[in-house]
């Protein structure tokens, strides 16, 4: 009886061992799905990283042809308002030329008026002077 006793513990000891192998093979089963779940989430982030690096590299060319643009509207920005800025220096010198040339010329105008006066202001004298001396 002792040998029907021992296998009776073998086979319930082989027993528990197929039923822990058994819930182990169904836990390694469902370990099995959540990784390829896993991996199939992995494969998605990469995918979406792809997708935000792809994005990133686009805003960048579009970040540097702005800058490209802006740099050509700033140099004809520059280029324009140089001119225009000479322009209006130019004409400023030909304004004040003007002034001086009209200032000169009213300057000798005021001489000329002056000496006409004067001249006027000598021949009254004369003239007084002369009609003075026929009246004594």
């Amino acid at each position: 009886m002792a040998n029907e006793d021992i296998l009776r513990q073998l086979l319930e000891t082989q027993n528990k061992i197929l039923e822990t192998l058994k819930s182990h093979d169904s836990k390694l089963d469902a370990l099995s799905e959540n990784l390829k779940g896993l991996e199939k989430s992995q494969l998605k982030m990469d995918h979406r990283l792809s997708s935000l690096e792809n994005g990133q590299v686009k805003m960048t060319d579009r970040l540097n042809s702005l800058e490209k643009g802006l740099q050509k509207v700033e140099t004809r920005i520059e280029n324009e308002l140089t001119e225009k800025i000479r322009g209006l220096y130019d004409s400023r010198e030909v304004t004040n030329d003007k002034f001086d040339q009209i200032l000169n010329k009213l300057t000798d105008l005021e001489n000329t008026s002056d000496y006409v006066l004067l001249k006027l202001a000598q021949h009254e004298v004369k003239q007084f002077t002369s009609q003075r001396k026929m009246i004594k």
